[in-house]
């Protein structure tokens, strides 16, 4: 099974055309080499013409020092969802209706 695991870009993240775009993460947990991988991401935000639209992103266009940030943040969304902690904690029913 895979998760989904959404966030918003900002000047930390790299290339500063993509600040206020949305990055969003399928990962899986691998029983294999017990780590998270990425299975696909994709970037919504302006493609070179100003269009909106939702892009392909991938891991190896990221710098080392944001692929480490984001791989540490899928662990802790991992982690928030199995054991129900952080937003998932709340009321997760509610959370799933109104974000």
């Amino acid at each position: 099974m895979t998760n989904i695991y959404e966030k918003q870009l900002g000047k930390n993240n790299g290339n500063t055309n993509f600040i206020g775009d949305k990055l969003i993460v399928e990962y899986i947990h691998s029983s294999v080499s017990n780590e998270i991988k990425v299975v696909e991401m994709w970037r919504v935000g302006e493609d070179w013409s100003g269009e909106v639209k939702k892009q392909e992103h991938q891991m190896t266009w990221m710098s080392h020092e944001s692929r480490a940030s984001l791989i540490a943040e899928l662990e802790e969304d991992m982690t928030d969802k199995a054991c129900k902690t952080g937003v998932y904690g709340k009321n997760l029913q509610e959370y799933m209706l109104n974000g």
